[in-house]
């Protein structure tokens, strides 16, 4: 095949000549918020709480992976995290969560999986989606920022609050 014949069978390439953004209506036809925990408070009085954001370990930039340790009573800044979409049992093994572990001394970590999915933010435990349950909040306002908040003095009276400030 001759220059001249290669040139009339090659397709050119079409430039792009406008880009126009419409804001999406409704989640099913696109993204919904993605939470951004700015701070963690552990009201707790009993257990040290690390939150560790295991997405943010999959890739390579943060060079360190947004974690926070607190004490009880204790509140510190994340530097922003956000928190990760998971919609089923692969995406959680493959790392789309952000794990909370407490600790106390006398008994062995308890460790919880906390992601969005849709509307609302669940937690877990043991890897396990099927036992996904919501979180308290008040994360279905507005998009924003939000103040991750820990309370209970044993396991059977954890629980984990959302609250938009």
């Amino acid at each position: 095949m001759s220059t001249e014949q290669k040139q009339k069978n090659t397709k050119r390439t079409p430039y792009i000549c406008e880009v126009i953004y419409k804001p999406v209506e409704g989640e099913t036809k696109g993204l919904a918020d993605v939470r951004n925990i700015t701070v963690v408070q552990n009201d707790s009085d009993t257990y040290k709480v690390k939150v560790y954001n295991v997405e943010s370990s999959l890739d390579l930039f943060p060079l360190i992976p947004d974690s926070v340790t607190c004490n009880p009573g204790e509140q510190m800044p994340t530097g922003d995290m956000w928190t990760p979409w998971c919609d089923n049992q692969q995406k959680l093994e493959e790392g789309h969560y952000i794990r909370i572990t407490l600790s106390k001394r006398s008994e062995d970590d308890h460790v919880y999986q906390l992601f969005q999915s849709g509307r609302n933010v669940y937690k877990t435990v043991n890897m396990d989606y099927s036992l996904c349950s919501h979180i308290q909040g008040d994360y279905n306002i507005k998009r924003g920022e939000y103040k991750l908040i820990i309370t209970g003095s044993s396991v059977e009276d954890v629980k984990f609050t959302f609250d938009r400030y």
